[in-house]
């Protein structure tokens, strides 16, 4: 829980970020835009302006883009392991893709064994009792 409540204020002060960065040099670029009384294109300080809006502009764009293409596959991978596998069911359910089967078996039949260790060590309603769930105590 500790870990998706910092990724998530991680990404909200990033998106912020993003943002407040893009409003604020997106409107200076226009007001000293306006102002200039040069002709465009020229090497003055409006089309340095300019091009210093569009660099931010396309930067932060770029920046935004890779944090969704960063944050939205391990939300979901959070989501996932959250709702999902690490529930009661899920280790029954998925065994399969955890490769908690038996592999002398042809049928890949679950493995009882393997899946009471997962469900005890790492699902929320487990105690966490290894040596039980490998039955050596």
């Amino acid at each position: 829980q500790t870990l998706e409540d910092i990724r998530h204020s991680l990404f909200r002060y990033m998106a912020g970020f993003c943002i407040i960065h893009a409003l604020i040099v997106s409107n200076v670029v226009l007001v000293l835009g306006r102002r200039s009384k040069a002709k465009y294109p020229a090497a003055t300080p409006a089309c340095a302006s300019m091009f210093c809006g569009f660099a931010a502009l396309t930067f932060s764009a770029a920046f935004c883009g890779f944090l969704m293409l960063v944050s939205v596959p391990f939300s979901e991978l959070c989501n996932f392991w959250r709702y999902e596998l690490l529930v009661e069911g899920g280790p029954n359910e998925y065994y399969r893709q955890l490769g908690l089967f038996d592999i002398t078996d042809a049928n890949e039949k679950v493995d009882p064994l393997a899946v009471n260790v997962f469900h005890k060590c790492l699902t929320p309603t487990g105690d966490g009792g290894i040596l039980a769930a490998l039955e050596l105590q």
